[in-house]
């Protein structure tokens, strides 16, 4: 088992619509918590499924990733480099909500939820071990919206996170 609390930090999302008036810009921030389990193949190599929470702060998103992770330690020291990288995909929570403009956001649609990175393992005497970690986190999303007074044509809201992660886990 791997428990981590992650940090995310990130620019504004890459968007694919011209017109970007009503879109927020600016960095964005979270938090996001992730267990992982599995099982080790050979000392080297770890094979796992994790879910977590990702929390978009600036965006006010919230996604459900399941994923697949493939780890790997690059030696066996009692402080040892590992890579890893989890390929699956994000639920988005909360399908409809109305902002204090009246602007009504429904239908949200996840995506594919890409992770690579790195970092140490600290090897206790007891069976635990901690995992300081950074990486990079790719994520879509698809939100329809428009104003809830207006007859006016829905929009589609699509976009891409790219943020960077620094966490911080518990193995057992």
């Amino acid at each position: 088992n791997i428990t981590e609390v992650q940090f995310i930090y990130g620019p504004a999302p890459l968007k694919i619509q011209t017109w970007e008036y009503y879109l927020q810009t600016g960095d964005d921030v979270g938090l996001s918590v992730h267990t992982i389990n599995g099982y080790q193949i050979w000392p080297y190599l770890f094979v796992g499924a994790g879910v977590g929470t990702d929390r978009l702060l600036t965006y006010r998103q919230t996604f459900i990733p399941l994923y697949l992770r493939i780890n790997t330690e690059l030696l066996k020291k009692r402080i040892t480099p590992y890579l890893f990288a989890d390929v699956g995909y994000a639920f988005m929570v909360a399908d409809e909500v109305t902002n204090k403009d009246n602007y009504r956001y429904y239908n949200r649609k996840g995506g594919l939820y890409v992770t690579v990175g790195g970092g140490l393992r600290l090897y206790t005497r007891s069976r635990a071990s901690v995992m300081i970690g950074a990486g990079y986190r790719r994520t879509y999303s698809e939100v329809n919206y428009a104003y809830k007074y207006d007859q006016s044509p829905d929009y589609i809201i699509k976009r891409t996170y790219q943020r960077l992660i620094i966490s911080l886990g518990v193995t057992f």
